[in-house]
């Protein structure tokens, strides 16, 4: 029963068609309630980013490890721009789709970008498992920084992008 109102909660899009009438009915602009939501799903993200990492660095003393702050705070920081591109990309999907067809599709695609970026030697940089992972941070000290500008970049035009469907869509 718990996983109904977790998603219910997650700003997935599940939502009723009856709640999705009342929300349009208000005297709110489709684009104020786009950002909201994705305001409000950046927050979500950015804690379950952080806080995580700062309970690890915090708990490692216990196991005799260190785990410095500034880099739990850093790999935060990659993970949560790297993932910039997933949510854009889920968002876009989610109002261009029905549900079911979005998060299949969804998962293929990431599926299929991912299997390319680490067959192809070239796109290596660029591999959205890659760059969330913190790797390159963690092994040559060094933040990605051209493959986090391509997942905020192609998250920010997917979000723009999913703006604008639904300022146009008719419901």
């Amino acid at each position: 029963m718990w996983p109904v109102y977790v998603l219910a909660l997650a700003g997935t899009g599940f939502e009723r068609v009856a709640g999705r009438e009342y929300l349009l009915s208000l005297p709110v602009s489709r684009r104020r309630i786009v950002a909201t939501r994705l305001a409000v799903v950046l927050t979500q993200i950015a804690a379950f980013t952080l806080l995580p990492s700062l309970l690890l660095s915090a708990m490692a003393p216990l196991r005799g490890q260190h785990y410095p702050v500034a880099d739990a705070v850093v790999h935060s920081g990659i993970l949560f721009v790297a993932g910039l591109g997933l949510l854009g990309l889920r968002m876009v999907l989610r109002t261009m789709l029905t549900d079911a067809a979005a998060y299949t599709a969804a998962a293929a695609l990431v599926g299929l970008v991912g299997l390319f970026t680490f067959i192809v030697d070239d796109f290596t940089p660029y591999s959205i498992f890659r760059l969330m992972n913190g790797a390159e941070y963690f092994f040559n000290h060094r933040v990605p920084w051209s493959g986090l500008a391509v997942s905020a970049t192609m998250g920010m035009a997917f979000n723009w992008i999913s703006m604008r469907i639904v300022e146009a869509r008719d419901y």
